[in-house]
């Protein structure tokens, strides 16, 4: 089922066909560098987490969410939601082809404008080890943050930062973040039918 199209990215819910594209994605190294003990998973583990996935879209009507590229669907990742020890939390994770590019960023605004938009939350929030630079300042350029507010908290896989996202914040970004997506793909939409 897809949960947002636009830009030439979709976001929707996990097919078993996505089991080898997460499966590559988790066993690369650099990709896993900064999340939970920063080894790569095992394609057991892969199922098991997108069967909890799965359980969360039935339950509560978000989830991590597969993240594809154009007609073909190339995996790319996930963007999307879980219900975490601190709330609603914000998560992504693409495979390295696709760092650099802008369909990491569009996925990712796809995933808070479906979250605000459609599902009426009121915030959700990021943890990210704080050894991952370069994703905690992705955020915060993203945000239009200068400073970060939020605390760092200690988790078994060492401290993460927390950076909180309300729907006002995302509001108040949101044309900017839309004005640089067209920048970065041309004014050209991709999806005549918007499903967000």
């Amino acid at each position: 089922m897809n949960i947002s199209q636009d830009y030439n990215v979709t976001l929707r819910t996990w097919e078993p066909e996505d089991v080898k594209g997460y499966s590559e994605m988790a066993s690369n190294q650099e990709v896993m560098k900064f999340i939970s003990s920063g080894k790569p998973r095992t394609k057991e583990t892969i199922e098991q987490e997108i069967a909890r996935f799965r359980a969360s879209q039935e339950q509560y009507g978000f989830s991590r969410w597969a993240a594809t590229l154009g007609e073909e669907h190339r995996f790319m990742g996930f963007a999307g939601f879980e219900k975490k020890e601190y709330g609603i939390n914000f998560g992504m994770r693409y495979d390295s082809q696709w760092w650099g590019t802008p369909w990491p960023f569009i996925a990712g605004h796809l995933a808070l404008s479906y979250a605000f938009d459609k599902l009426g939350l009121e915030e959700v929030y990021t943890l990210t080890n704080i050894k991952n630079v370069k994703a905690i300042n992705m955020n915060m350029k993203y945000l239009g943050l200068k400073t970060l507010d939020d605390g760092i908290f200690e988790t078994e896989f060492g401290p993460h930062q927390r950076i909180i996202l309300t729907q006002k914040l995302f509001q108040s970004v949101r044309e900017m973040n839309e004005g640089k997506i067209i920048k970065l793909v041309g004014s050209k939409r991709y999806s005549e039918n918007r499903i967000n």
